[in-house]
């Protein structure tokens, strides 16, 4: 809710293991309260998603 959901606003490529485990070590890291670790993730995976990598 509010600035972290948007930090980590993010959808993985579909059928790519490199967004799966990015998302996976993003929702571990959000579990835990690490979110400048998760939105490193989420970083990773909306730049793998788009292309941009």
């Amino acid at each position: 809710m509010g600035f972290n959901a948007w930090l980590l606003d993010c959808a993985p490529a579909p059928s790519r293991a490199t967004c799966r485990a990015e998302w996976r070590s993003l929702k571990a890291a959000e579990e835990v309260g690490e979110i400048w670790e998760a939105a490193n993730h989420a970083t990773k995976v909306r730049d793998h998603a788009s292309g941009s990598h």
